[in-house]
């Protein structure tokens, strides 16, 4: 088979995270692309010694003053523990916005590419995996459309339902993939309304309405695109 792995964002720890990604991720089976979506001011020194045969693309930056952006955001408000971290006016909106925007230009480069892939890998860089390495599930992977493999979630905003996904590693066949990474052009369909998880914040309940959750919004996202996830026996840990 042959297997495109996009790591898609910044640098980040990819010197502490290489070998465990190099055991999990890549195999004597199969044969891989590696390539790196980043913004044009990204140093990329670390990555291309780890993986000298990447190709790296670079996507000019934005900022929160885009129109874009401005226009994107109408209507919406992030998740309150990712405003509690990012206060200031729409810091919150614009770092998701920034995420999903990347993933947007990496379906476009990917395009460009002319290439026929079995599978598609979404990653960050600064990720390990722990348990199943996730070159066991290639062949199932590859086999079937309109399902989706990922490592087990483990920052629901529900916690008793199984309604979110982790957005740091997925992988299925391109089609499939290529809807995934285009979510920011539907973002009409993923925004939530809750209640839970607010008393920590608020000390009362209240309710939240037109509210962005990365895992939560994905897997609305997912499930409107007809698109099945199917959880492998892994997870993930993020290494800072």
């Amino acid at each position: 088979m042959k297997i495109c792995v996009c790591f898609i964002g910044l640098q980040r720890t990819i010197e502490q995270t290489i070998d465990n990604i190099r055991s999990t991720v890549f195999d004597n089976e199969n044969t891989f692309d590696i390539i790196f979506v980043t913004w044009v001011n990204e140093d990329t020194t670390i990555f291309e010694r780890c993986f000298p045969n990447a190709k790296i693309y670079k996507v000019e930056n934005i900022d929160d003053k885009d129109s874009y952006f401005l226009e994107w955001i109408k209507n919406y408000k992030m998740h309150i523990s990712w405003r509690n971290t990012y206060p200031n006016g729409n810091d919150a909106l614009f770092r998701y916005f920034i995420q999903i925007y990347l993933w947007k230009k990496a379906v476009g480069i990917i395009d460009t590419l002319q290439e026929t892939y079995d599978l598609l890998i979404r990653m960050r860089t600064d990720i390990k995996i722990h348990g199943t390495p996730i070159h066991i599930y290639y062949t199932l992977a590859a086999e079937h459309k309109n399902l989706v493999y990922f490592p087990v979630q483990q920052h629901c905003i529900f916690p008793d339902k199984n309604d979110s996904l982790p957005d740091q590693l997925f992988m299925g066949k391109p089609d499939d993939m290529k809807i995934l990474l285009s979510i920011i052009d539907h973002m009409d369909i993923c925004n939530i309304t809750y209640t839970e998880t607010i008393l920590r914040w608020f000390g009362k309940p209240q309710l939240e309405t037109n509210i962005l959750h990365p895992e939560t919004s994905f897997y609305i996202y997912s499930k409107n695109k007809l698109l099945t996830p199917v959880i492998m026996q892994n997870s993930i840990e993020v290494i800072r």
